[in-house]
């Protein structure tokens, strides 16, 4: 993988990644590929669905505790756990990689590259303060966000909270404009909401076989 560092108009760094197409992915025809798993994993979804049954009954000791201490109340649970338990839900087919990817709670979509090869940041605002580098990632561009939502070890309320920023964002970046007047693109932004709550969906939906 080849790195190399840019400093972009606002001052902060970006670090670029060219990144090969993996097997995996050259074998899939992209993106209606990526749609038909996702269909297919919302219907498996369904509640009470042996689909979903048998996933509960493949997942690892660790991650059915995380379940039963989230169904209990308890305020305890890692971001370490909840990506191991999202980890297991994309191995077993119930989410795809890049729902995996985007419902990562240790990252914000900052910005993309546009079809003429121009880094588009998001506008900040009171919600959406950038800290550290961006990284770019088959053209969209992530990074850390100042932690105005604090990690508190209730991974369901975080993540609310977490989507409330993210769509104040979206919203805000939607009534704006880039300075030569082109409308951003936020359907970024909306696919990581989609993908964390595709997550939660599934989650509570196993909390009901615990």
């Amino acid at each position: 993988m080849n790195l190399h560092t840019v400093t972009l108009d606002n001052g902060m760094r970006a670090v670029v990644q060219n990144r090969s197409s993996s097997p995996e992915k050259t074998a899939s025809s992209g993106f209606a590929a990526e749609l038909r798993q996702t269909a297919e994993a919302a219907s498996m979804a369904a509640s009470g669905s042996p689909e979903l049954k048998a996933a509960y009954e493949r997942l690892s000791a660790p991650s059915k505790a995380v379940l039963n201490r989230i169904k209990a109340g308890e305020t305890n649970v890692s971001r370490d756990e909840w990506t191991a338990l999202r980890r297991e839900l994309r191995d077993a087919g119930l989410i795809s990689q890049d729902e995996f990817f985007r419902s990562d709670p240790n990252i914000a979509i900052l910005g993309y590259t546009d079809s003429s090869g121009k880094l588009v940041l998001y506008p900040f605002s009171s919600v959406a303060e950038p800290c550290g580098t961006a990284q770019s990632h088959d053209g969209v561009w992530t990074g850390s966000l100042q932690p105005f939502v604090e990690w508190t070890g209730d991974p369901l309320q975080f993540i609310d909270q977490w989507l409330e920023a993210i769509r104040s964002w979206r919203d805000d970046a939607n009534r704006l404009c880039q300075p030569d007047g082109t409308k951003y693109d936020t359907s970024h932004l909306t696919r990581q909401v989609d993908a964390h709550e595709k997550v939660i969906g599934l989650v509570k939906e196993l909390l009901e076989l615990c």
